[in-house]
């Protein structure tokens, strides 16, 4: 038995909702509990999902059950699958996974939570990322370790931040891009509080992308580099609008945010904003090269992150720009984010939209 596409969507929304709720009442009350309650929300509904829910979860269970999985190169993937689906079966290796990755994820933010709005982060992350999360399960799964290390990130422990990023890699490969997180953060915390540097930031970040793009392309030749340049064979420029409009706006919302964020945030609030400028470039880059938007889905998160600070206020009470942001950057981001949840909603764009759980 399977939901109607009506009643998916309720069911959705509703998730939407009581992760705002649930994530509110945990900063609040500054408890992991309701957090917690959240998580165990996500981790059943993809947990227990039809192998049928998502585009991605039946060609992985099928790999699963042919036993394929053993061609993949990405070893610690290997072993993981080795230790939990050789004991069990493709349900229950599936659940493990959502647990893992959720749980992951959710401890990254918690972990982060002084430098983000808690409840407006975690709505925007469910709208645009729980879904994909039931397609690419492999490099979620990888990603969500890169999650796990964040607080590890603003703490300036980078030896162990690349030791996390190392172990994602060998779950899914293209995680290992996620060592631009640090390369950003370090440049953000060097140059944060020199005002007369911040616009170099900006310069920065949109030269070290392009060139990213370039060497990837056409200098790196090595086994493990030419599976991520695979991402950018197939050149298609099949631009949108939603992707350029976002791209500009991230532009013009990051230079805002490096110049006005108050000195106490500047440093955080400067990385928040340069990788959302490299999440919106990597999914610019998308409508050229087919399948790259996926490897920068995950970086989405910085991206929901950043936009969260339009609303944060700390401990006083006050905003944390010394100016008040206009009110159209609030309206740009909630279309931003809202727009394609409601896209997914009603197009069915990963196959999602008529859940069902393995045992209905």
């Amino acid at each position: 038995m399977y939901l109607s596409q009506f009643q998916t969507a309720i069911l959705y929304i509703t998730m939407l909702a009581l992760t705002f709720v649930l994530s509110q009442a945990a900063k609040k009350k500054n408890s992991f509990l309701p957090f917690a309650l959240l998580l165990m929300v996500y981790v059943l509904i993809a947990g227990l999902r039809s192998i049928s829910v998502g585009i991605d979860t039946k060609n992985y269970a099928k790999l699963f059950e042919t036993g394929e999985y053993i061609w993949l190169k990405d070893k610690g993937f290997i072993i993981f699958t080795d230790l939990f689906y050789k004991k069990t079966d493709v349900h229950t290796y599936l659940f493990v996974i959502s647990l893992l990755t959720y749980t992951f994820t959710f401890i990254g933010i918690w972990g982060i939570r002084k430098h983000i709005d808690l409840p407006l982060t975690m709505t925007f992350y469910f709208a645009c990322m729980f879904l994909p999360t039931l397609n690419i399960v492999r490099q979620s799964f990888a990603f969500s370790i890169v999650f796990l290390a964040l607080p590890l990130l603003f703490k300036n422990r980078y030896v162990l931040f690349i030791l996390f990023v190392v172990l994602a890699s060998t779950i899914h490969i293209v995680s290992f891009v996620a060592i631009l997180i640090l390369l950003f953060h370090i440049i953000c915390t060097w140059s944060s509080k020199r005002r007369e540097t911040k616009i170099m930031i900006v310069i920065f970040s949109l030269i070290a992308i392009a060139i990213g793009i370039v060497v990837f392309k056409t200098s790196l030749e090595t086994k493990v580099m030419n599976r991520i340049i695979a991402y950018f064979k197939k050149i298609t420029f099949d631009f949108g609008f939603f992707g350029i409009a976002q791209f500009t706006f991230c532009l013009f919302y990051s230079i805002y945010v490096i110049f006005h964020s108050k000195e106490k945030y500047s440093e955080s609030n400067t990385t928040l904003s340069v990788l959302t400028l490299v999440s919106s470039s990597g999914n610019l880059l998308g409508y050229v090269f087919k399948y790259l938007n996926r490897i920068f889905t995950n970086f989405g998160i910085f991206q929901y992150s950043a936009f969260s600070l339009l609303w944060k206020k700390d401990e006083n009470n006050e905003i944390q720009f010394d100016s008040k942001p206009n009110a159209l950057f609030k309206v740009v981001a909630l279309f931003l984010v809202f727009y394609p949840f409601i896209s997914v909603l009603v197009r069915d764009g990963h196959e999602v939209m008529n859940y069902g759980m393995f045992f209905w």
